[in-house]
């Protein structure tokens, strides 16, 4: 499986210039509020997803890093001065020439992805015209939003070159973020051209619906009729859910949401995942619950697992080497507890609940 070794971010959120290496299988993130945890899920999603229109939904507002804002406005205003924001993900060996290059940061040869924002060099002039304005405006409608690997190979989200999930359980109720998780778990399970085989006779099944079940009424209809939409943003993908026996995912109580969304994602139905990204798995989960999905964690093979949390239960059942703090002042580098003595994170891993 594929793994992520580092991720290197510039003027990204919270983080001016950040970054932090990653073990090869689990990978805790602790810290207090805001300290930027799901900030670097986020990053790793952004990338991994190569989409503008996910990066168009946050808001650039939104992602870039605010004092570099702050600073540019309250100082020489000029296009040459503009800010850039990066997103950074160094692979290990992938044995694929597409992603192995210098187009990266430390511009030395290394397999990795990157997400760039910065002016776009076509609208020279329309910044030129926001910069003159007397109130403070910064250009985010101007920034173009690119996706290449280090070998400067453009990528979109039609290629992906790592199969991911994000699973925020402090969103169980958002419609985007269930069909996004949904939308993810299709796309690792099916094979091939499978995906294209679906997609064209559930177009079919619609059609025919059309036919033969709302001809009666569309006869009855002189200029106008009654069909099945049939568009962009309505297809297969936005019309699956995921079931549990007889009983969607979306009727289930929010604990046995998140407890079936990290289960289902670490099942060995899904052994083309190469990585998980779980922001605060507690989430009204039961303790009962909890141990279950400790265990569906500490079973999970081959996949690399990045975990935000505020939970001690989590951080020491799945070994304290594994825990990455990260610090208020995000200018100060994270703190790995990789090297604590064997015997003390074995003692924290079988200790009272």
């Amino acid at each position: 499986m594929k793994k992520i070794l580092q991720v290197r971010v510039k003027n990204f959120k919270r983080f001016n210039s950040y970054n932090v290496d990653f073990k090869p299988d689990v990978n805790v993130l602790i810290g207090d509020n805001e300290t930027g945890k799901s900030s670097l899920l986020l990053a790793i999603d952004l990338v991994l997803s190569g989409s503008r229109t996910k990066v168009e939904n946050y808001g650039l507002h939104n992602l870039f890093n605010a004092d570099a804002v702050f600073k540019f406005l309250n100082g020489q205003k000029t296009i040459a001065n503009l800010p850039e924001m990066f997103i950074e993900v160094y692979l290990d060996e992938m044995n694929d020439f597409n992603v192995f290059g210098k187009n990266n940061s430390l511009d030395r040869n290394f397999n990795g992805l990157r997400m760039t924002c910065k002016p776009d060099d076509r609208y020279h002039e329309e910044i030129r015209a926001v910069l003159k304005q007397a109130d403070a405006n910064f250009p985010f409608e101007f920034y173009s939003i690119s996706f290449n690997t280090f070998a400067d190979q453009a990528y979109s989200s039609h290629r992906n070159y790592l199969h991911h999930v994000l699973i925020d359980n402090s969103q169980i109720n958002n419609e985007y973020a269930m069909r996004e998780y949904i939308r993810s778990l299709y796309r690792v399970n099916v094979a091939g051209s499978e995906k294209h085989v679906h997609q064209n006779e559930y177009r079919k099944y619609k059609t025919k619906f059309k036919q033969d079940v709302l001809q009666d009424i569309n006869r009855r209809l002189e200029d106008y009729s009654f069909a099945v939409k049939s568009g962009v943003r309505d297809n297969l993908e936005t019309d699956l859910t995921l079931m549990e026996g007889d009983i969607a995912i979306d009727n289930k109580g929010k604990g046995r949401q998140c407890f079936i969304k990290t289960h289902f994602a670490l099942s060995k139905g899904s052994e083309k995942m190469d990585l998980v990204l779980l922001e605060e798995p507690e989430n009204h989960l039961s303790h009962h619950h909890m141990k279950l999905l400790i265990k569906s964690i500490t079973d999970a093979k081959q996949i690399q697992l990045f975990i935000t949390t505020h939970n001690t239960m989590i951080s020491t059942r799945l070994d304290l080497r594994n825990s990455i703090l990260i610090h208020r002042s995000a200018s100060l580098k994270p703190l790995v507890l990789k090297d604590l003595p064997p015997d003390t994170a074995k003692f924290f891993i079988k200790a009272p609940d």
